[in-house]
């Protein structure tokens, strides 16, 4: 059979479940993607995140980012959701804020448990909990800055709350024995001032930090090498370092000159290529555009 013929064949015959087209894969992940979302500003992304049209195998499982009412959510293992507010690829830290506690702070009662600090995940230093009681009989008053109600009733009353936080400089009035219901909610720092003059509104959409773990030495290790950081396509936890001629566990071999054999050679468990090398051994690459065509075929994950 003619070799070129065979090339296509290949092509077509390998199911695509097991390939991808290499150059393809490279152009999805190179750089960084501006990910629009309706009339937010367009938010820069890349590794560990991904979403839009930007595939999962250019981030890494748990990373996701949504566009969901021109609004950009992350949402994690737990299926709870958050506003991204800002992402820090130096740090690296990402700013969110509870999605639900972003307008009305009082939906709180209807999700009592939510919480961020779990891997890969983990609060910034500069992060505090902000304590919300619901459904106070008494000892609070109207009066006092961090005194709160609520636009809905429960067993027939009216839902009357406040705030607290351990921060003995912020002294606000704790009547916590007297409510039915309490949830912490991750502030920052900066907040505090706005919870000192009453504005819980501004002071929890001010967000949180959380620092994210995120396979952040190998993939300043794969940059330096030149090469692109992704995961593999079929288990998107395990951290690659896109090369220019195929994927690598951690760094991009030194450049050196391509050698026909030595290609060959070196993707010896691809039973693709083998075919190939051995029906094709006596053809100079120039012939058949070897090296364009090599990275084309299938990608050994």
């Amino acid at each position: 059979m003619n070799t070129i013929y065979l090339f296509f064949f290949l092509l077509v015959a390998v199911p695509p479940s097991y390939c991808v087209g290499y150059d393809e894969l490279l152009s999805a992940c190179s750089g960084q993607y501006l990910f629009p979302c309706g009339s937010a500003a367009r938010l820069n992304i890349s590794y560990p995140f991904w979403g839009g049209d930007r595939p999962q195998y250019c981030g890494r499982k748990g990373f996701e980012i949504r566009c969901q009412d021109n609004q950009y959510h992350f949402i994690d293992s737990a299926a709870q959701k958050f506003r991204i507010l800002n992402i820090s690829y130096l740090e690296p830290i990402m700013t969110i804020a509870r999605d639900d506690l972003w307008n009305d702070y009082c939906s709180g009662i209807l999700n009592p448990i939510i919480d961020f600090n779990q891997d890969p995940f983990k609060y910034g230093r500069n992060v505090r909990n902000l304590s919300l009681f619901y459904h106070c009989d008494g000892g609070i008053s109207p009066r006092d800055s961090n005194y709160f109600s609520c636009n809905m009733r429960l067993g027939g009353q009216d839902i009357t709350g406040f705030y607290a936080i351990d921060i003995p400089e912020l002294r606000l009035s704790n009547r916590s024995n007297t409510c039915q219901l309490g949830i912490k909610v991750p502030v920052l720092l900066a907040a505090l001032a706005d919870l000192g003059r009453g504005n819980l509104v501004q002071a929890l959409k001010q967000g949180f930090d959380v620092e994210y773990i995120a396979d952040s030495i190998p993939c300043v290790q794969c940059i330096a090498t030149g090469g692109i950081c992704g995961s593999n396509i079929s288990n998107t936890e395990q951290f690659i370092c896109l090369c220019h001629d195929q994927p690598q566990p951690l760094t991009c071999p030194l450049a050196h000159p391509v050698n026909y054999n030595d290609e060959l050679g070196r993707r010896g468990g691809d039973s693709v290529l083998i075919v190939i090398g051995t029906l094709d051994q006596n053809i100079r690459p120039s012939q058949l555009g070897y090296k364009k065509k090599i990275r084309n075929i299938c990608v050994s994950m």
